[in-house]
This record gives C-alpha cells, sequence and structure tokens, in this order.
C-alpha cells in the first residue's frame, strides 16, 4: 500500500509541473494516514527574452501577372524557380475566357526563405505586374512555447514510464498508463505543430496568378486613359455575349418545362373563364 501511495504522490506532483488536465483517479479508493516524502525533481519550463525573433518569421506573397505568351511565360517561371531550388506545391489552368480560349494559371509556390527577396525581385522584372503583396508572419510566441512544452513533456513521460516498470497491481499500471497516454498525445501535438512551424519558415509561401491576354490587348505596363476605355468596352461586349449565350442555354435545356408551364397556365386560364360565363349570363337575365 506504501508503495501505491508512493506512485501515486509522485505522479500528482509531475501532473501540477505540466499544468495538464488529465483524467482523474478517485482518492477514496485507497485508505492512508499520511504520504510518504518523495524527492521529485523539478521541472522548470525555460522562459524565453526573445519573443520577435527574426528568424522566427512565415513570409508569404501574392503575385498577379498577365501575359501574351501564356506557355513561354510559364516555361520562364519555371525556370525562375530551378534557379532559387524553389517547387511548385500546387498548380491549376483554366479558361480565362470561353470565346477567345485565353488562359489562367494560378501556381502555390515554396521558395527558400532566405531567397524570397531574390525571388520577388525576378518576378517583377521577367513578368508585367498586375498586382503584388507579401506579408511577414511573427510566430516565435507560438515556437518557444511548442518548444518548451516539449522538454515540460518529454521529462514527464520519462518519469512516468519509470514509475510503470515499478508498478505492482493492476490497478496501478492502469492508472499510471492512462497518465502517459494523456503526455503522449500532448507530446505528439506540439512536435507536430513545431515540425509545421518549422517547415512554414524555412520555405515562404508565393502564390502566383498568371492570366493570358489576346494578342491585341495591351499589357498594363503599357495602359493608357483610351487602352483602358477600348478594354472596358471589350469587356462589356464579352459580358454580354457571355450573358446572352447563358441565355439561350438555358432556354434550350428547358424548352420542355417551359411549354408545360405555358400550357398549363392556358388550361387553366380557360377554365376560369367556363366556370365565370354562366354566372355572367344569370346576372344578364334578371
Amino acid at each position: 500500500m506504501k508503495r501505491l501511495l508512493l506512485i501515486l504522490f509522485t505522479t500528482m506532483l509531475l501532473i501540477s509541473c505540466s499544468s495538464q488536465s488529465t483524467s482523474d483517479m478517485s482518492l477514496d479508493e485507497y485508505s492512508f494516514a499520511q504520504a510518504p516524502e518523495y524527492d521529485v525533481p523539478a521541472v522548470e519550463e525555460s522562459v524565453t527574452n526573445q519573443r520577435f525573433d527574426p528568424s522566427k518569421v512565415i513570409k508569404t506573397g501574392q503575385f498577379s501577372i498577365e501575359t501574351r505568351t501564356f506557355d513561354d511565360d510559364l516555361e520562364v517561371l519555371n525556370n525562375d524557380l530551378e534557379q532559387f531550388e524553389g517547387f511548385i506545391e500546387s498548380s491549376s489552368i483554366s479558361l480565362n475566357n470561353y470565346r477567345t480560349k485565353t488562359r489562367v494559371a494560378t501556381y502555390r509556390l515554396r521558395i527558400p526563405s532566405d531567397s524570397f527577396d531574390g525571388f520577388t525581385e525576378v518576378l517583377k522584372a521577367h513578368f508585367t505586374v498586375l498586382s503584388e503583396s507579401t506579408q511577414n508572419q511573427s510566430v516565435a510566441d507560438t515556437y518557444y512555447d511548442a518548444e518548451n512544452r516539449i522538454k515540460v513533456l518529454t521529462t514527464q513521460q520519462d518519469r512516468l514510464l519509470e514509475l510503470v516498470e515499478q508498478a505492482e497491481t493492476v490497478e496501478e499500471i492502469v492508472f499510471l498508463q492512462e497518465q502517459l497516454m494523456d503526455v503522449e498525445q500532448e507530446l505528439e501535438y506540439n512536435k507536430s505543430t513545431l515540425q509545421r512551424l518549422d517547415d512554414q519558415i524555412d520555405y515562404s509561401t508565393i502564390t502566383v496568378t498568371i492570366i493570358e491576354l489576346e494578342e491585341n490587348d495591351v499589357l498594363a505596363d503599357q495602359d493608357n486613359f483610351f487602352s483602358q476605355i477600348g478594354r472596358a468596352f471589350t469587356r462589356g461586349i464579352n459580358n454580354l455575349g457571355h450573358n446572352l449565350s447563358r441565355l439561350i442555354i438555358f432556354t434550350v435545356e428547358n424548352i420542355l418545362l417551359l411549354f408545360l408551364l405555358i400550357g398549363l397556365a392556358v388550361f387553366g386560364v380557360k377554365r376560369y373563364n367556363r366556370k365565370n360565363k354562366p354566372k355572367e349570363n344569370k346576372i344578364d337575365k334578371n
């Protein structure tokens, strides 16, 4: 019984050191007069003085590009990416205009963070950039909190494993294994958080959207008032044609339903007129 009390008392001290909410075990199951003293090494969480560490920053960027040489520019982008030792995380290409068959591509790129500024400068030098935005997010707080938590939980895990080996009864083993499972789950969560942050810190994310223009379209860097008016007029014509075509397609797809609705409406009107006609004749005779 003294050995069991020793294990229980040690476990509670470990749990209080990590400030972790764990499943409780009723101490009413055990009767004891005085808990034995046990020297438990204190687990102190280190407190970092540097909460704005520039090495713990996640960099992201978004660029919108327009081009008349769509396929060639995709090749240029891939060459630039290879030069900076980056990679394509995801990509998609779709039609931007059904009539002209112009396309739009969206690339999600991962670039070594040390090369972030250099790569963005190359993008602006090689392409016609419509818009750009960059963000720097400090994650020092989250990073160091997870790192310190891992140290605390690892110490607690080691002590619980020692106690499991010393346990003599089924109750002791079950209780300690429950505590150990909770510690291991939180330890795994913090490790995955740290791994995710390391990945985002080491490799910046840049989203590039490439819009294909028609051959006679004016690029943004060559734009002026009159070309803007012309492009707005062209967009209006395209939108009008697109909306008319959608209306025609909708009508063709639902023509049977339209005929049915028209027939029901005509039938309803005729029936209504037949019901009301005798009433009108009776009024005239009177």
